[in-house]
């Protein structure tokens, strides 16, 4: 249902930019059994906002977003969420007025993605994400020295 609903909102976009991690997360939303005992589980308000940074990352409207998330939200992530439907809602509607009045940048973290979800090397943005990230390590390390 979210996948069919999905494609239709990408149907005007270039193709490949429904990720893998993106269709991974649309479909199984987060997958509890990956992780360890001693792994902390990413919440709700994280898949928020990763999704959020996807959707403007690939230029879809906020509130095209905003109508998909929430349905998304309430349906899928609330499994993961001691939340009401209704705090959802409002959550998801805050989140995305963050993500795009801001400028938090989609980075998926390729395979070290914290939802570990699926990816791959074929990916439209992993080449981009590969020189993003690198530039991260050196400016943390930069700082770091100082």
């Amino acid at each position: 249902m979210h996948q069919s609903k999905l494609r239709e909102i990408l149907e005007s976009h270039e193709d490949g930019v429904l990720f893998p991690c993106i269709a991974d997360l649309v479909e199984n939303g987060i997958q509890v059994d990956r992780f360890s005992s001693q792994e902390s589980v990413p919440s709700r308000q994280d898949v928020t906002q990763f999704l959020a940074t996807w959707f403007r990352y690939i230029n879809v409207a906020a509130k095209e977003c905003q109508d998909w998330m929430i349905d998304y939200c309430t349906s899928k992530l609330s499994l993961i969420s001691s939340s009401s439907k209704s705090q959802i809602r409002h959550s998801t509607k805050s989140n995305i007025k963050y993500v795009y009045r801001s400028s938090v940048e989609f980075n998926c973290w390729r395979t070290e993605n914290i939802f570990k979800a699926a990816c791959n090397s074929n990916c439209k943005a992993y080449d981009e994400m590969v020189q993003k990230n690198e530039k991260i390590v050196i400016r943390h390390l930069v700082v770091k020295q100082k």
